[in-house]
């Protein structure tokens, strides 16, 4: 998070790098307030990780579930985070 030096009244940035197996998941905001920019990139974070988890094929998520790097706990909380919005 950073506040840049503008002229305008949205200066604070937000960027969020997932660091993940495969490709790296990058977001960055620009808002008026940090809360609006860290909500911002937190949602599109979120949209990016349902279209990964989405292309993965089911054999591989049972692989990733079976190896223990992602448990089930987690995909559950995902997957009910991503349904309520």
């Amino acid at each position: 998070m950073c506040a840049e030096k503008l002229d305008t009244k949205e200066n604070k940035l937000c960027d969020i790098r997932l660091i993940i197996p495969g490709n790296d998941l990058l977001v960055s905001a620009q808002c008026k307030t940090f809360e609006e920019a860290i909500v911002q990139s937190v949602d599109g974070l979120v949209k990016q990780m349902e279209k990964k988890k989405a292309k993965i094929p089911a054999r591989k998520k049972s692989n990733i579930l079976n190896a223990g790097i992602i448990n089930s706990k987690c995909l559950k909380k995902i997957d009910s985070t991503v349904k309520n919005n």
